[in-house]
């Protein structure tokens, strides 16, 4: 290739940068590692959490009760201003990230004022949802995976939006794509999955895009790079 245009390069590096990211199984956390990478065991995130909200946040004073519930990824708490016990979400809680923001985003899922019952042990009574140091039941876990998966998918795709201007669709389809090369067995993806994914989000596959890249066509790698812009919804500037 004898000349290739600043914007060719600029598209086809952001291009690459998706592509890797779907690789390498994009932006998903799920709260168990802070952006240092450090990992944290659920007993290690949970106290980390509670030390966060009473620092960060103005207004909590939290006592870690219980780090282990029988609902999967809550903890309980003593409130020491309002003098109840309750029972916050965890499961998708990042060491680091703003905890006003996530305090807001989860308010729903958590529960207020529950009643002690017994030794160590706590239910809402609106929701009958019992707060106790045993196992989950496979319904529990299962229900609780499936949301955990969707809110991993819904943050990496809203990632995707951010970083690179995909539609909502692309990035969705992007992240889902994602999640499932992250969590699949090695091997279970080959590159002929990769071609038909990258020919539905851009339009051209891998392939295509490298053949013209070794060729040194730029006419017709410049036509994949306004074809991907119009379908992904990042512009024929790749902003």
């Amino acid at each position: 290739m004898k000349r290739v245009t600043k914007q060719i390069m600029k598209n086809i590096i952001g291009g690459a940068a998706i592509f890797s990211m779907v690789a390498c199984g994009g932006g998903g956390g799920g709260g168990s590692t802070s952006t240092g990478g450090t990992y944290y065991s659920h007993d290690q995130l949970a106290a980390e959490f509670v030390r966060r909200v009473n620092v960060d946040v103005q207004g909590y004073d939290l006592q870690l009760v219980k780090s282990t519930t029988q609902q999967t990824s809550y903890i309980v708490v003593y409130d020491h201003d309002y003098q109840s016990y309750d029972a916050y979400y965890i499961g998708a809680y990042n060491v680091g990230e703003n905890l006003t923001n996530y305090l807001n985003t989860y308010e729903s899922w958590n529960y207020w004022d529950l009643d002690v019952v017994g030794t160590n042990l706590y239910k809402d009574y609106a929701s009958g949802r019992y707060f106790e140091s045993s196992e989950a039941t496979g319904k529990n876990l299962s229900v609780m995976k499936a949301i955990k998966q969707e809110l991993v998918i819904d943050k990496a795709a809203k990632n995707l939006r951010v970083a690179y201007g995909l539609s909502e669709e692309k990035a969705f389809d992007t992240a889902r794509f994602s999640y499932m090369l992250k969590t699949s067995a090695p091997g279970t993806y080959k590159a002929s999955d990769f071609d038909a994914f990258a020919k539905e989000l851009s339009g051209s596959s891998i392939t295509e895009f490298q053949k013209d890249v070794k060729s040194g066509n730029v006419m017709s790698l410049n036509e994949r790079l306004k074809i991907a812009a119009e379908v992904t919804g990042m512009g024929s500037e790749g902003s």
